[in-house]
C-alpha cells in the first residue's frame, strides 16, 4: 500500500501507539513503515510504502482501517475510535 508521506507521521502516531493499536485492533497484522529519511526529504517523492502481514482477514482489516484513518486526516478531524470501525467492518464483510 503506498500512502502520502503527509500522513505516515499520524498514521504512526505519537511513540507508535496508532500503528500498534490497528497492529492489535486488526488480530495480529504486521505493519511496517517502508521509508528512507535521506529520500523523504527530496520533494519529488510524494509517497511512502506501507507493508502489511498476516492472515487474509487481518490484512483486510489493516487495511480497511488504514484507509479509514487517512479519510479522517484528510477532512481535518479527530482519529476514530479503532474499536467501533472494527464492529461496522465485521457486520458488513464477515455476516457474523
Amino acid at each position: 500500500m503506498m500512502i502520502n508521506k503527509v500522513f505516515v507521521t499520524k498514521l504512526i502516531g505519537a511513540g507508535g501507539c496508532m500503528i500498534q493499536e490497528i497492529a492489535n485492533c486488526s488480530k495480529g497484522a504486521s505493519i511496517k513503515i517502508l521509508s528512507n529519511p535521506r529520500m523523504e526529504k527530496d520533494s519529488f517523492i510524494n509517497d511512502i510504502s506501507v507493508s502489511i502481514a498476516g492472515g487474509f482477514a487481518s490484512i483486510q482489516d489493516a487495511t480497511c482501517i488504514i484507509i479509514e484513518q487517512i479519510e479522517c486526516f484528510k477532512k481535518g478531524g479527530p482519529v476514530r475510535k479503532i474499536n467501533i470501525f472494527l464492529i461496522k467492518i465485521n457486520k458488513n464483510f464477515y455476516f457474523d
